[in-house]
């Protein structure tokens, strides 16, 4: 109201209610009033119907710097809204290809009473990041009832990473040149070959006197359940001292 008659025009910002009536739908029509001039024809108004609807920004995984590791229990997929959303329901999807498609189901039927302070909204992927490994990852998120309009995806890739554990060798241990051990390792997540390196004495790491890499190690047998095992021979070259074993995923340096 109160706007002037010769204007022409008015910028809406559209609320996301009017008087408790939420203003998302279909059938919407404006009217325009002159409130000054007497008689039957002071108004006009739409001749036909327009649609209001609320709107979806993605804000986490986004900025293309994230790394998530499978296992994570504490990663949020978070996203921004505009409208009163809670006639419907939000639901989430992992693009394995850079945003090529949408295929792998990561969350459904989430209520914005439940996720959303306001206009923000989030989710702690549960129970835990997936083993989904790849540098080209992105998250959709996207209204259940209106999925091909009201959604929207990361901007950039983020990556899942695996992990790997050494599980020996100790700090305590003692190892002799001309015999064989047993290494153990855990791993979340797809990881295969790794490269074998080790470092004497604070030296860089360098693969050991008689290892070619990538090795690949074996489950079952004398290795314990749920790990992998590789049988060092430790070759008599090998330099001798305060040692360290390094594994590293072959593909994948950072892992």
């Amino acid at each position: 109201s109160g706007v002037t008659a010769s204007s022409g025009s008015y910028p809406w910002t559209i609320p996301d209610s009017i008087s408790g009536t939420n203003l998302i739908g279909t059938q919407l029509r404006v009217a325009v009033v002159d409130t000054t001039l007497g008689g039957t024809r002071n108004y006009d108004y739409s001749n036909a119907n327009f649609e209001i609807k609320g709107s979806i920004t993605v804000t986490a995984p986004n900025d293309g710097t994230e790394v998530w590791y499978i296992g994570d229990t504490n990663r949020n997929i978070t996203w921004t809204k505009t409208g009163d959303l809670s006639y419907s329901t939000f639901s989430i999807r992992l693009s394995e290809d850079g945003g090529s498609s949408y295929t792998a189901v990561v969350a459904d039927n989430l209520t914005q009473a439940a996720k959303c302070v306001g206009n923000n909204c989030s989710w702690t992927w549960a129970p835990q990041v997936p083993d989904s490994v790849g540098i080209n990852h992105k998250i959709q998120v996207f209204l259940a009832s209106d999925q091909n309009n009201v959604k929207d995806e990361s901007n950039n890739n983020f990556e899942i990473r695996p992990n790997i554990t050494l599980n020996t060798t100790l700090s305590s241990d003692s190892w002799t040149t001309g015999k064989i051990y047993r290494m153990e390792w855990t791993t979340t997540g797809s990881v295969g070959a790794v490269n074998f390196t080790y470092s004497v004495g604070g030296s860089a790491f360098a693969a050991p006197p008689g290892i070619t890499n990538p090795v690949t190690g074996y489950s079952g047998g004398a290795c314990p359940v749920g790990k992998t095992c590789y049988n060092w021979a430790i070759a008599p070259a090998t330099l001798r001292g305060a040692a360290k074993i390094q594994l590293i995923k072959s593909d994948n340096a950072n892992v």
